[in-house]
């Protein structure tokens, strides 16, 4: 005879541990992203100076215009240096008089000056050239060591685009690192959103993954994660004493035929420079040299590496001069060395035993977490190598469902490049590792990482994807997928799943469309496990500020291969999803997430329909 109250208060005392647990979980991860945010702004105790010279321009602008760009590159600044400027910089000009061009500070002798004069090592100007309806912004930083310039394109952009434009440059040109605090994440906040959806929109279903059939299916796939990232630039200048070697040309540039300017100046004389390998002609005697290289470039990165040799030493260096079209662009090439992205999710289940409507149904209730590291490392401007990798669990909240709580660890190597002639391309390989929650250790296979777990799952995958189609029209997808499946302790759960999946994607103005048709076929050494599925889906985006809605539908048909040994049935199952989801951004890496599913399952066998209703909520953290 079973005790009920003790029973009830067993579950009592589970759950308030449980409860304990998570919050003690939520606690850490909180205190932790808090350390981050405040640690940061204290990383540097002194900004250093740097002057910021008044605007450069050719072509016909407003003043109002000038002013709002003037300042707004001086905000941007003010996050790194102790700006100089106004004042400061038109006395400095007036002891400086004779060494302006046209009242310009623009050559190497009077930046240097003005350096001097105002003790500092930075110097910036921003110079805007405007021919018809087109707009060269030209951002130039020079320090003591080397000059670096930043250009960009505006082709019919009003006053507010310049703005942006100018915000993103800065930022671009005073910030390599991509851990550097984003002064610009209000100007570049739908393109951080749109980044951020899309990788909530990969991850969003990770934590539901359930029993079928007394079994998991491992799903999990990363390959859509985005690694661009706009903020990123590729300075770096390692600097040496004796020798200084800076570019006089932009790095972007939009015609194919040009020239490409470089200075060498060094403290002892010079003996030898070298441009790409061809040694250039040098006055005797001289302690500092300019050339000028004529170039027909090809589309991408464009290299110059110079090598300059002098009575004392040697060095050697690198600069890149990226000719831009309509295909392709400079930011569509650049990654992000690394990027984490956290979940935590809480959901539930009307039908958490996905009974038919005859029987009694049971609710449940549980919390998950997702973490996702991802290391890029840019192989050519086309090419990247990834390293990604995946921690994703649950916890239920009623202690009769503990054995439903399961742990996934994933991962993979994905090398991807672009433009090829069948698009883009994406090779992954990996590996998946599953566990189930086993409190009385029932089993001998047990995980390695989290005691209380068995093993319950280990699939080893290898993907090949290619992605095709025009920037406006429809983008489509094609992917090849083969598993090696198994269950530790289980011969008969060894063999292979194979499927083909066909993607498309469109966007009318600010809606979009996803539809999918994907076929799988498992095959198993035990036969009455070999099954077909084949799933379609559809997806309609549209934003409604300040969110994003989103519904979907999903049909997914599945048939086992034999039949069953005693009833000679091959079972047979349609399941129906619908979904309704608001995704609403509370930053550009903060992302909270709520979604409404109703789940309808039609089966052969007896007792195999049912129906259920789910809700979850998601906070999304990238970093």
């Amino acid at each position: 005879m079973v005790d009920l109250p003790s029973c009830r208060r067993e579950n009592l005392v589970y759950n308030r541990e449980n409860k304990r647990k998570q919050l003690k979980f939520f606690c850490i991860v909180i205190l932790f992203i808090s350390s981050l945010v405040i640690i940061a702004p204290f990383s540097t105790f002194a900004n250093p100076s740097a002057v910021l010279a008044p605007l450069i321009l050719d072509g016909q602008f407003s003043s109002k215009i000038t002013a709002s760009i003037f300042q707004n590159l001086k905000n941007v600044l003010a996050g790194k240096y102790e700006v100089i400027s106004g004042n400061q910089y038109k006395t400095a000009g007036r002891a400086l008089k004779g060494k302006f061009e046209a009242g310009e500070c623009k050559s190497d002798g009077c930046v240097r000056a003005m350096q001097d004069v105002l003790r500092t090592d930075h110097f910036y100007s921003l110079e805007l050239n405007k021919t018809g309806q087109e707009t060269q912004l030209t951002l130039t930083h020079v320090d003591r060591d080397e000059r670096h310039v930043m250009d960009d394109f505006c082709d019919s952009c009003d006053g507010n685009e310049l703005v942006k434009r100018t915000r993103f440059l800065a930022e671009q040109i005073i910030s390599p690192d991509p851990l550097f605090p984003s002064s610009t994440i209000p100007v570049l906040l739908q393109e951080s959103f749109n980044g951020a959806f899309e990788i909530a929109d990969v991850l969003a279903d990770l934590p539901d993954l359930d029993l079928v059939d007394g079994g998991f299916d491992l799903g999990t796939d990363l390959s859509g994660l985005a690694t661009t990232n706009t903020l990123l630039s590729t300075l770096d200048s390692p600097v040496e004493e004796d020798i200084l070697i800076f570019s006089l040309s932009p790095d972007l540039v939009k015609a194919t035929d040009g020239v490409f300017l470089v200075k060498v100046s060094a403290f002892s004389q010079l003996k030898s420079i070298s441009i790409n390998g061809q040694d250039q002609p040098l006055p005797p005697e001289s302690y500092q040299a300019n050339f000028a290289i004529d170039y027909h470039l090809k589309p991408g990165e464009n290299f110059f590496v110079i090598n300059a040799t002098t009575i004392e030493g040697e060095r050697e260096q690198e600069f890149i001069v990226f000719f831009e079209t309509k295909e392709i662009k400079r930011d569509a090439g650049k990654v992000k060395p690394f990027m984490l992205i956290t979940i935590l999710g809480y959901a539930d289940d009307d039908n958490t035993n996905s009974v038919s409507s005859s029987s009694t149904k049971v609710s449940s209730s549980k919390s998950s977490f997702v973490l996702v590291p991802v290391f890029n490392q840019k192989i050519t401007y086309f090419s990247t190598l990834s390293v990604k990798g995946l921690i994703t669990g649950d916890q239920q909240q009623n202690s009769e469902f503990e054995s439903r709580e399961f742990m996934l660890k994933q991962l993979a190597l994905e090398w991807k490049t672009r433009k090829t002639f069948l698009g883009d391309i994406i090779f992954s390989v990996g590996s998946n590792r599953l566990s189930t929650k086993d409190t009385d250790k029932t089993s001998t296979y047990r995980d390695p990482w989290f005691s209380k777990y068995k093993q319950a799952g280990a699939d080893s995958f290898t993907n090949l994807a290619f992605k095709f189609g025009t920037a406006k029209g429809t983008k489509w997808s094609l992917k090849l997928d083969h598993k090696l499946k198994s269950v530790p302790g289980t011969p008969s759960s060894k063999g292979t799943a194979n499927s083909l999946n066909l993607g498309a994607k469109n966007k009318f103005g600010k809606y979009k469309t996803d539809f999918s048709l994907s076929q799988s076929i498992t095959n198993l050494q035990d036969d009455s496990n070999d099954k077909s599925k084949l799933t379609a889906s559809a997806k309609f985006s549209f934003p409604v500020k300040p969110v994003s809605l989103s519904l979907q539908t999903q049909l997914a048909q599945s048939k086992n291969l034999t039949a069953n040994s005693i009833t000679g049935i091959n079972k047979k199952t349609s399941k129906k999803t619908y979904k309704f989801g608001v995704t609403y951004p509370l930053a550009s890496w903060l992302i909270l997430a709520y979604s409404r599913k109703l789940e309808d399952q039609e089966s052969n066998l007896t007792n195999k329909d049912y129906k259920k209703n789910s809700n979850s909520l998601q906070l999304t953290m990238i970093f």
